[in-house]
């Protein structure tokens, strides 16, 4: 019986070491599971990152891509109405100007521009000037012809970072002979709260509408040319012509 009692109990610890050693092994095997889980898991979050980073970036060129295409649109519109508005101008002969008595406000503008698309500041038989582009942005807004002098000139390509320039509001007679028809197109002041500006002879008002106009992201200018400030010229600036004569 004792004989029979010690085999009992050596098979029972044979057994309790088997199933122990089974136990590390199911462990084991759990363990590697989860490792190979979690590997798993990391390489697929990878692969979620790689594929959102890839997402953004294509979405990003998109945007890129639109903005260029809206960008060279403008651009070429702009050109295209600058070209056939510069078609129609007649010579500025400013001492005819000046031997007139001026009736219409003097404004003074500041503009900065990238000067990559232009033939330079002056305007050019190709309305592709940076003049050509504010007349005939000018002459829109206001209803008649308008000519743009500028404080200097730029070679062709060179930028302006500072560009100052003065025009003048066309005469009520000459309202509706140059918008973006040409010199004869029948143009009136679209815009609502500058043609209540200039009937009023509100000079202030017509500036700082001028100026909203412009500068804002509907300015109707290409995207390289931008208008950064209008304001009534100082009286002396309106007399300097009379007094240098």
């Amino acid at each position: 019986a004792a004989a029979r009692l010690d085999a009992a109990r050596r098979s029972a610890g044979d057994a309790k070491a088997a199933a122990a050693a089974e136990v590390a092994e199911v462990e084991a095997a759990r363990e590697a599971a989860a490792r190979q889980a979690r590997a798993s898991k990391e390489r697929a979050d990878g692969t979620s990152k790689r594929a959102e980073a890839l997402r953004r970036e294509a979405a990003a060129a998109r945007r890129t891509l639109l903005e260029t295409r809206v960008f060279l649109h403008r651009g070429r519109r702009c050109m295209a109405t600058a070209t056939t508005f510069r078609a129609a101008r007649r010579p500025y002969d400013r001492e005819a100007q000046e031997r007139q008595p001026r009736q219409t406000t003097r404004f003074v503008g500041r503009v900065q521009y990238d000067g990559t698309e232009y033939v330079g500041w002056q305007t050019q038989p190709s309305g592709r000037g940076v003049q050509d582009v504010l007349e005939a942005r000018l002459s829109s807004l206001l209803g008649g012809r308008v000519y743009v002098a500028g404080s200097g000139r730029t070679d062709k390509g060179v930028h302006a970072r500072d560009q100052v320039f003065h025009f003048e509001t066309p005469a009520q007679e000459s309202v509706g002979e140059g918008g973006e028809g040409g010199e004869g197109g029948g143009t009136r002041v679209a815009h609502v709260q500058l043609a209540a500006a200039l009937s009023a002879a509100d000079d202030a008002a017509v500036a700082s509408v001028l100026e909203r106009v412009l500068s804002g992201p509907r300015s109707g200018m290409p995207p390289d040319v931008l208008v950064r400030s209008v304001c009534v010229a100082p009286a002396r600036c309106s007399r300097d012509a009379a007094e240098m004569q």
